[in-house]
């Protein structure tokens, strides 16, 4: 509710203007007497008695006087049409009224994941995306494997949408270094046009 009348409102005036600042495809005025009785100075029934109703605003993604200014680029929604802050959210890793603070965030975290020949469904695939690295040895649930004599192996993450990548974070497993497979080499395709190779020396 953008308005509720309170009992001050002029019933003499017969233009009406009311600050009313959102988002939406219907606008919807109504009247009622369920918990009014006439001794409050209102009248036995509810009704209506209006001739025009206008509807003032900017296109979606403008605000201002004039819808002259364009909202911020990063908020998903609309804008205050008084001082272009954000309406609802901002788009991933942004945050503030005009949506004006970065803040790098995972992207892969609990995102539908995939790998071949994994070594045990007790060790998934999706353990690499469940945000823990705390205790980086395979039986300690926080890691995962494929099986041993494979020409190739891979895993995968669906972003589930265009992501602005910036970089790669790999944690790799500790048991590893105890049985001297320290040196791993890693390759990354993200979508289908960019690679990504690094050699990777834990220590």
């Amino acid at each position: 509710m953008c308005f509720h009348e309170n009992g001050e409102v002029n019933g003499s005036n017969l233009t009406l203007t009311v600050r009313c600042e959102g988002t939406g495809q219907f606008v919807i005025f109504y009247n009622s007497r369920e918990s009014k009785s006439p001794g409050d100075g209102f009248s036995e029934e509810a009704y209506i008695e209006l001739c025009e109703v206008q509807v003032i605003g900017c296109p979606l993604g403008f605000w201002g006087h004039g819808c002259s200014k364009q909202c911020p680029k990063n908020c998903l929604e609309h804008c205050r049409y008084s001082t272009g802050e954000c309406i609802g959210i901002c788009s991933q890793g942004f945050t503030g009224k005009s949506c004006e603070n970065y803040e790098r965030v995972n992207m892969a975290l609990h995102r539908p994941t995939f790998q071949l020949n994994t070594i045990s469904e007790r060790h998934p695939s999706s353990r690499l995306v469940d945000g823990k690295q705390s205790e980086l040895h395979i039986n300690n649930n926080q890691c995962s494997s494929t099986c041993n004599y494979q020409c190739y192996a891979m895993w995968r993450v669906d972003l589930q949408n265009t992501r602005r990548i910036e970089r790669i974070v790999v944690y790799s497993r500790t048991d590893n270094v105890e049985c001297g497979k320290g040196r791993i080499h890693l390759n990354f395709k993200i979508g289908e046009s960019v690679k990504l190779s690094l050699q990777n020396v834990l220590k």
